[in-house]
């Protein structure tokens, strides 16, 4: 089975090569460990969690490698490690055939450090510092007389801040979700060890602050069916977005002497919507019902004005 990311979808036809063409695959293939250990009887386990599969990335994209989906654990009220983003809601994860999913959610795994402040059998809430991960996008800036050579790069100096409050019930559940972060970059016109510029300058910085709400809920109907519900908008959050896309883009002017103060920056808008009707898992494992869910999903971004 290959994953088909709507992102790479060829605009225009072609553009990635000729259709009819064969794949065979284990990218998807996945091991796992995960348990539990006793730390004493007046005080709560150790629960932790190791899982990779072979589904490249990133540098490593359209590659059969080991790619870390799991790695934490877990004492009481805190959590350290890679796992689902606090951002997110993997509950509302549709049953798909394709690998990679719906591109209109919230669907990230990322480093952080969780404290869980409430926890009962029906409610939970939540806070997480973050691992932050900018993607910048240049656009056409380097089309502009004058901005050639100018290179940018992701700057991150504070991890990303979200909460989550949970309430689980017998028709089902709904999930709010938040993230603050700051979306920054760093740039010059001409970056140090550069030979076919001149002046040389150092980099500077430049930054935007980016936010999200996430709504998610899944609402248990007839006998065996749930409805998922997923709403998500913000500005700067593309890279929590399965099958996301650009947190921030420079901008310059198209006219004027190029200067480094010339260039300004926008947190790139964002809004996501997936409906889904999909069968209730059976209780045996992971096995679901043989029938077809349904999905409506749409993802709208805005890119930066100008380029």
């Amino acid at each position: 089975m290959r994953s088909i990311r709507p992102s790479r979808i060829a605009a225009p036809e072609g553009e990635f090569g000729t259709n009819g063409q064969s794949s065979l695959s284990v990218k998807q293939s996945r091991f796992g460990v995960k348990g539990t250990m006793p730390t004493g009887a007046s005080t709560p386990p150790v629960n932790f969690k190791f899982e990779f599969d072979m589904f490249g990335v990133g540098s490593d994209a359209g590659k059969t490698t080991i790619r870390l989906r799991h790695a934490y654990g877990e004492w009481g009220q805190l959590l350290a490690g890679q796992t689902h983003s606090l951002f997110m809601d993997i509950d509302v994860f549709p049953n798909v055939i394709d690998y990679w999913g719906p591109p209109g959610m919230v669907f990230f795994r990322n480093v952080q450090v969780r404290w869980t402040a409430y926890r009962t059998a029906n409610d939970s809430f939540a806070f997480a510092i973050e691992k932050p991960s900018n993607d910048v996008d240049s656009g056409n800036i380097r089309l502009v007389q004058g901005f050639e050579d100018f290179v940018v790069q992701p700057d991150q100096p504070l991890p990303d801040f979200t909460g989550q409050f949970r309430h689980d019930d017998n028709w089902g559940h709904y999930q709010i979700a938040g993230i603050l972060r700051r979306v920054g970059f760093q740039y010059s016109l001409c970056p140090p060890g550069s030979t076919g510029c001149a002046p040389i300058e150092p980099f500077q910085k430049g930054h935007q602050t980016g936010w999200g709400i996430d709504l998610t809920a899944a609402i248990n109907v007839l006998d065996k069916d749930k409805v998922l519900l997923s709403l998500v908008h913000g500005q700067g959050i593309a890279s929590y977005m399965n099958d996301g896309g650009m947190d921030i883009a420079p901008t310059a002017p198209p006219e004027g002497p190029p200067t480094a103060e010339a260039v300004a920056s926008e947190a790139v808008p964002l809004t996501g919507v997936a409906i889904v009707c999909t069968p209730l898992a059976r209780s045996m494992g992971n096995r679901v019902s043989a029938r077809t869910s349904s999905l409506t999903d749409v993802a709208a971004r805005r890119t930066t004005r100008g380029w």
